[in-house]
């Protein structure tokens, strides 16, 4: 216990002595557990909660994609059971 508050002793004498290194690496430090939790935030309210309609397992993405001269329109319908590509 004693070599631990030593050490602590020890690491804020150094941190006081260089103030533009503690305010660079408290800095740091702040902005990283910014970004984690705004991360996390992300990830959790899109990926990892359902989503907020009845029968969520149900729902369907569909999109479409440019149609180019001379094509017919394309859009593909997909859920977590099958995939369909209508052309």
């Amino acid at each position: 216990m004693g070599d631990l508050l030593r050490d602590l002793n020890y690491g804020v004498r150094s941190l006081l002595k260089d103030r533009a290194f503690t305010i660079t690496a408290l800095v740091t430090l702040g902005v990283c557990i910014a970004v984690y939790t705004a991360t996390f935030a992300i990830v959790n309210s899109v990926l990892l909660r359902p989503l907020p309609v009845p029968d969520a397992e149900r729902t369907l993405l569909q999109r479409a994609t440019r149609v180019f001269i001379g094509e017919a329109p394309r859009i593909s319908s997909s859920n977590q059971n099958n995939s369909i590509d209508q052309r």
